[in-house]
């Protein structure tokens, strides 16, 4: 993201919030699919995002935020 002239400031509070928004278990996972991205091909980074994707269902995180959202909507 390029902040324009003075708004940096007000660029890293929104995506601090969005980050805090996150679940801290899908955070953690994304920081660890990060850093093995960089060593990876892309094959390998995608089947790998495939197994972390579907084991963080059973963390539960990922239903109990979209059923926040889902609820935000009614």
């Amino acid at each position: 993201m390029v902040a324009p002239e003075g708004g940096l400031d007000a660029a890293v509070e929104r995506t601090v919030a969005a980050l805090l928004e996150c679940g801290t278990e899908a955070l953690r996972a994304q920081k660890i699919l990060l850093r093995q991205w960089e060593e990876l091909p892309l094959r390998e980074s995608v089947d790998l995002s495939i197994g972390v994707f579907g084991r963080a269902f059973l963390t539960g995180e990922p239903q109990r935020l979209m059923q926040g959202f889902i609820d935000r909507k009614r």
